[in-house]
């Protein structure tokens, strides 16, 4: 019997696990800038001893400001259950946050590009829970916009030793109803969040596209 309906399934559950990892991924990075000081953070000084103040977070060599351009050599930060996210050269540029009435919190986080050499997650479950009910809303508080996220590889034994993902390019527009083409290819009067899939690549497989997703 034919094992590619298996391969696909798993294809496309390895894929949504990872595309909801980079959707949370967004979400949390853009929560970081929004806790940083508006002041704060234009300066690369003061963004060094504020990523230093930021428990189980460990950025080496960071350089410029998390508001504008911003790279460093590794970023790592602990999970729990000693679980750990390692970022491998990760850089951005035109982070800021800005004005955005369709958001509940009237607050947006926007990025030009976003870049990494690799990510290594090491996830560690919990012990088994029930099953939670689904959510009653995918609202978000603040709105994500990145023009661009590109990573060449992401390795996790979530979906296998020696098997990443890669390369990754993804266009992200979270919490932005009634998106334009021009806001994110492929968005539509309803979709509240949306990737553009440019290039998504797993064990010789290439995948591209656009998900949306509404209210």
């Amino acid at each position: 019997m034919s094992q590619w309906p298996l391969r696909l399934r798993r294809a496309l559950g390895v894929l949504g696990a990872a595309l909801a990892a980079l959707l949370v991924g967004s979400v949390v990075l853009a929560l970081v800038l929004l806790a940083a000081a508006w002041s704060l953070a234009h300066h690369d000084g003061a963004t060094e001893r504020l990523l230093k103040a930021v428990p189980g977070l460990q950025v080496t060599e960071p350089k410029g400001a998390l508001l504008g351009d911003f790279q460093a050599r590794r970023i790592e930060l602990a999970l729990p259950r000693g679980g750990r996210l390692s970022v491998v050269e990760p850089a951005w540029q035109g982070m800021a946050l800005v004005i955005d009435g369709q958001a509940p919190w009237r607050v947006g986080a926007r990025a030009e590009w976003l870049k990494a050499r690799q990510v290594h997650l090491h996830w560690v479950s919990g012990p088994p829970a029930p099953a939670a009910p689904p959510p009653a809303s995918l609202a978000l508080p603040i709105s994500v916009v990145i023009d661009r996220l590109q990573v060449q590889q992401v390795h996790s034994p979530l979906w296998g030793e020696g098997r990443p993902f890669g390369p990754v390019d993804l266009g992200i527009s979270l919490q932005r109803a009634g998106a334009t083409q021009q806001d994110m290819p492929g968005g539509d009067s309803s979709a509240v969040h949306a990737l553009a899939i440019r290039e998504f690549g797993w064990v010789g497989w290439r995948i591209s596209g656009t998900v949306k997703v509404g209210a």
